[in-house]
């Protein structure tokens, strides 16, 4: 689902700003920590990683071929859905028997549903002929084997969707996006006063068209694909409630089955708590609801988001030059490494207008070294234990590492 919460308070009331900022910072939070996750399957498991990349590129460049693009034109198509809509097919195992078993004008229904459900705009179908859509499910019929032994393998896709597991952005574009947005050399939607300066890369214009920047932007960096619960939230504007003949606006409805055991429950919770503190800033400002009772209740405090590695703003920065240095290092060494950051930092200071005030070498080394504490599991030190890092605890809610699908710490 495309994840444009971008929100303009009616007013500058310290609350609503409060919400939104709070916002900013799990969604980048999220994004850091999608981003350790993803640098680790390279780098435990750099066959699998290429594999799925190869992948994404393959449908990515059909859906660029057939017109799709990424952009901010609400009339274009988004290239950024329709590869998210691909991978979402072939992830799910109903869509991979139909791959193998399916007639093909079956198959091709379904797949020009999946890419055209949420599109409110005939473009969409109309670059989606028949024989792009051949194209697309003759790729995902070839990858669909590989897919389906990498879900047995490894537990990515139980936290993943397939999209977010091949979401990878590098770290140098982060940072400059960043950099140039921190600095107001971006154009960001609405009022940049509304947002955390460290969180204006999120709402720049250049972010949302960039091929690497977009997708992350765009989505929900944990967005699972098959999350499973028979728990509903009903309203919201999403849907009308009726209630003996009488429509009920105004309200969220938590549909909770009495047959059968609720799935997820903790985290149909967590979503409802989200999802009311969107409404109440949507409609007028999250102020204008709160109270010190509401604020403080469990309800409030036990489901919020508890960020992992990006817990104050002035650590974004330095979890961003992390990931570009841990992406250089594959290549280089330590030393070499932060040497060419705090160097190229400079550059694009500089190609930016900007004082070119970088960080010192030791620091950037910390924060190198900080992604590596992360990202590693001890697999590749040679001592055969294996070390469950904050991402793990974060992502899985419980001690299972990220990984092969046994990986379990003892307790």
């Amino acid at each position: 689902m495309i994840e444009r919460n971008i929100v303009k308070p009616r007013g500058n009331q310290d609350k609503t700003q409060s919400v939104i900022h709070m916002n900013d910072m799990k969604k980048i939070d999220e994004i850091i920590v999608q981003q350790y996750c993803i640098r680790r399957l390279k780098l435990e498991n750099p066959a699998e990683y290429t594999k799925l990349m190869l992948c994404r590129k393959e449908l990515n460049d059909i859906l660029k071929d057939a017109g799709f693009t990424i952009s901010t034109n609400p009339i274009h198509a988004s290239r950024v859905s329709a590869l998210m809509g691909c991978l979402r097919f072939v992830e799910l195992k109903k869509n991979r028997k139909l791959l193998r078993q399916g007639e093909r004008n079956i198959k091709s229904q379904a797949l020009l549903n999946e890419l055209t459900e949420s599109s409110s705009f005939d473009i969409a179908k109309h670059l989606l002929s028949s024989e792009v859509i051949d194209r697309l499910l003759s790729a995902l019929f070839k990858w669909e084997p590989f897919v389906t032994e990498f879900e047995k393998k490894y537990n990515y896709l139980k936290y993943y969707s397939l999209f977010g597991v091949t979401n990878y952005a590098p770290g140098d574009v982060i940072f400059k996006r960043f950099l140039e947005a921190y600095h107001g050399l971006d154009e960001v939607y609405f009022d940049a006063q509304t947002f955390r300066k460290e969180a204006l890369w999120l709402h720049s214009k250049k972010s949302y068209c960039d091929e690497h920047l977009a997708p992350l932007v765009s989505t929900a960096a944990n967005e699972v694909t098959h999350f499973s619960s028979n728990i509903q939230i009903l309203g919201g504007g999403q849907h009308k409630i009726f209630i003996e003949g009488s429509e009920l606006k105004n309200h969220l409805v938590l549909a909770i089955p009495t047959n059968q055991t609720p799935d997820n429950i903790d985290e149909s919770l967590r979503k409802l708590r989200i999802a009311l503190m969107n409404e109440f800033v949507e409609q007028g400002g999250y102020y204008r609801f709160s109270s010190q009772a509401f604020t403080g209740s469990r309800f409030m405090s036990d489901f919020a988001y508890k960020p992992c590695v990006v817990g104050q703003w002035n650590r974004v920065k330095n979890k961003i030059v992390g990931l570009w240095a841990w992406d250089l290092a594959r290549d280089n060494t330590v030393t070499d490494t932060v040497r060419i950051v705090k160097e190229i930092m400079g550059e694009v200071a500089k190609d930016a207008g900007l004082k070119a005030t970088g960080y010192s070498e030791k620091s950037i080394q910390a924060y190198y070294e900080s992604a590596v504490g992360q990202i590693g599991t001890g697999k590749r030190m040679g001592d055969n234990v294996l070390k469950i890092r904050d991402i793990d605890r974060q992502v899985t809610k419980s001690e299972i590492v990220l990984g092969l699908v046994e990986r379990q710490i003892p307790i």
